[in-house]
């Protein structure tokens, strides 16, 4: 058996890259377009309609759901699909800002469920950010977990911006 998933703390560092804003690509929606797979036209033509107020869509790519990984840009750590392709499942529930990471791995002591983090082919941007997280795995037909190595150091956590 493998090593388990990253906790919410070390997805959070990987995925905003060295950044301080809620996208690794920036501020806007549309900084998004070509970075990671997320809702486009191609996606609107399945049953993987996000069933909400559509906002911004991504450009059509290649790929309506899946791509294969590094089809798109990689953030600043050089990690490809941290906010797109599929959500990610992490060992820590969905927990606020304010409680305390545990010394050595940055995870909470709230540990039973999981939380999924990210964003997926199937989610439209304005629901894509570094701070959203789901408890559970609600959306498991576009959810999987990326396998982290610890981060040497004192942990911190980054408010959504």
């Amino acid at each position: 058996m493998g090593p388990p998933p990253a906790d919410g703390a070390q997805w959070e560092y990987a995925a905003r890259g060295g950044t301080t804003t809620a996208l690794w690509t920036g501020r806007d929606d549309t900084s998004m377009d070509g970075a990671e797979n997320l809702y486009d036209l191609g996606t609107d033509t399945t049953d993987w309609r996000p069933g909400d107020d559509r906002g911004y869509m991504q450009p059509t790519d290649a790929w309506p759901l899946h791509a294969p990984v590094g089809s798109f840009r990689a953030n600043p750590f050089g990690l490809f699909d941290v906010l797109g392709n599929a959500l990610e499942w992490t060992l820590d529930a969905g927990r606020p800002y304010s409680q305390p990471l545990r010394e050595g791995d940055g995870c909470t002591s709230n540990t039973d469920i999981g939380s999924i983090r990210g964003g997926s082919f199937s989610m439209l941007t304005k629901r894509c950010r570094v701070s959203a997280r789901l408890n559970g795995i609600q959306d498991a037909r576009s959810a999987g977990f990326r396998v982290a190595n610890p981060i040497q150091g004192g942990w911190t956590q980054d408010q959504d911006r």
